[in-house]
Parts: structure tokens; sequence; C-alpha cells
């Protein structure tokens, strides 16, 4: 799994290589990328087909609106 994370933080994008147990820190051009901008997806795609060619490949977007993945995946039955 490659994901690109942005939190509420300046200067926090992570670009990373996940294993099971492992997270692998990547190279990313910017320390802090515009989510919102089609280039940063653009790139991140790029980037990530050339590093880690597939046969297949899936693209999840998890997003709310600035609060990063804290809000997601709420239980809002029990």
């Amino acid at each position: 799994l490659v994901a690109l994370v942005d939190t509420r933080s300046v200067g926090d994008t992570n670009y990373c290589y996940i294993q099971q147990d492992l997270v692998i820190p990547l190279s990313w051009y910017e320390s802090e990328s515009d989510m919102g901008h089609p280039d940063t997806l653009k790139r991140f795609i790029e980037l990530s087909k050339n590093q880690y060619p597939a046969d297949h490949y899936a693209l999840f977007v998890l997003s709310t609106h600035g609060s990063s993945w804290q809000g997601l995946g709420g239980d809002t039955r029990s």
C-alpha cells in the first residue's frame, strides 16, 4: 500500500509505503501539498506507478474536509 497523507498541521504531507506493521517514509516533492489540487493527485499516481509497478491498481480517497483520517469511520451507533 502506498499512501499520501496530509493532516491538519502545516508541513506534514507524508508519502509512505505501508506493509503489515511497517511504515516506510518515502521522498515527496514538497512538505505541504495542496490536497485539493488535481496536480497533487496526478503526481501521486505517476510516482506510485513508477516506483511500484503492478498488474492492477486501486485508488482510495479518504477525506473529511480537513479533519484528516481522525474524522473517518466514526461509530455513531454505539
